[in-house]
């Protein structure tokens, strides 16, 4: 559960939260020798953008042409850089692409990269720490003998690697536990609900488009040290590569991304609706949606990621596993859920990431069939 909420008054809106960061291991210690340079601070978030257009959606068409440079977090020091963080861009070979969902993967990967390479170098047995909602997420490390057997080269080595993989995981993870909160009544402010939103059917490729993006970036910064001190560069590099995916997945542009939208009116969506609901993350296939007619590649991408604990590569390396304390006002409903999902007597006090989340994914689809009716689930 939540402990010491605070309410915090912004322009009239009561945000409802835990109060501060949680970066520590289990005991609840300071992580020995932490240091996150820029990625200290959880990153700055990013309003997403429904799929469609209508009176009461906050709908805007990206541009691919004009992306702007990408920034972790804005303040004083990154004043003028000029990030194009919202709007939806189609795709060819991945459908409809929210850019503020992509980025928002992006720097939740990056985030996470800074602790969870800071545990494994340090041979911490386990981490916890917070994105932008309450939930708190720990990181359990199992270290095999061989493990210690390694030199230290070695050993620093594969963990590098190892953070990667399991950030680009978790960060994924991460979004789609954003979407399981605001089908369960999750508002980031109180009086405007997210529900409508949850699970859209640009949602999942949007995170892993950003988690495939954070992958190749965080791989490329890892030799250099520089994933735990330098968001300049990450968002240099994230600037370039995110470029470089669009470009590769067939982004159009505002026009023949606009006319995709509309192609699907009365199908996908009507009026303030969303009528199809694409209910993917975790360690399954995500598969794009792609718009009928609209000159899309008859080979659609299809984005796999391992689950957590299938990262290790061999028997000399960590086993990682997480789990999700959703202290939000809504846990009660979503431990309740996932414990007759279950078949348990009582509610559990976290969630799985790897066994029983989707656990729970299975219960959202059940509930929006029962809502929407059978065809909310197919484009």
């Amino acid at each position: 559960m939540c402990r010491g909420l605070a309410l915090l008054v912004l322009g009239g809106m009561v945000v409802v939260g835990c109060r501060g960061p949680v970066t520590s291991g289990c005991d609840g210690r300071e992580l020995a020798g932490a240091d996150f340079g820029d990625f200290r601070k959880v990153p700055s978030p990013r309003i997403g953008s429904i799929p469609f257009p209508s009176l009461v959606t906050l709908f805007e068409v990206g541009d691919p042409a004009k992306l702007g440079r990408h920034v972790y977090r804005r303040g004083a020091a990154f004043e003028g850089v000029g990030e194009s963080g919202r709007g939806i861009v189609y795709t060819r070979r991945a459908g409809l692409i929210d850019l503020a969902h992509v980025r928002n993967t992006v720097d939740y990967a990056a985030h996470i990269h800074a602790r969870v390479r800071h545990a494994l170098r340090m041979g911490e047995g386990c981490v916890r720490f917070r994105l932008a909602e309450p939930s708190v997420y720990t990181v359990e490390i199992d270290y095999p003998e061989g493990w210690w057997g390694l030199t230290d080269e070695a050993r620093l080595a594969q963990a590098d690697v190892l953070a990667v993989r399991a950030s680009e995981v978790l960060a994924l993870d991460s979004m789609t536990w954003h979407e399981a909160l605001t089908w369960y009544g999750y508002k980031s402010a109180v009086v405007v609900s997210e529900r409508p939103s949850a699970f859209t059917y640009d949602d999942p490729v949007s995170h892993a488009v950003g988690a495939v993006v954070a992958g190749r970036v965080l791989g490329a910064m890892r030799d250099g040290n520089e994933g735990s001190t330098g968001a300049r560069l990450f968002g240099e590099l994230v600037t370039s590569e995110l470029e470089v995916v669009l470009e590769e997945l067939g982004a159009v542009g505002p026009v023949e991304t606009l006319a995709a939208v509309e192609s699907v009116r009365g199908v996908w969506w009507e009026g303030d609706l969303v009528r199809r609901r694409q209910v993917q993350g975790g360690d399954g296939p995500i598969t794009p949606w792609l718009v009928p007619g609209g000159g899309s590649d008859d080979s659609p991408v299809v984005f796999r990621f391992p689950g957590l604990s299938r990262l290790s590569e061999s028997g000399t390396c960590p086993t990682l596993r997480a789990r999700i304390e959703p202290a939000v006002l809504e846990e009660a409903a979503i431990l309740r859920a996932l414990g007759e999902s279950l078949g348990l007597e009582t509610m559990p006090e976290s969630v799985g990431v790897e066994d029983e989340l989707p656990v729970l994914l299975d219960r959202i689809r059940e509930e929006m069939v029962t809502e929407f009716g059978p065809g909310v689930l197919s484009p």
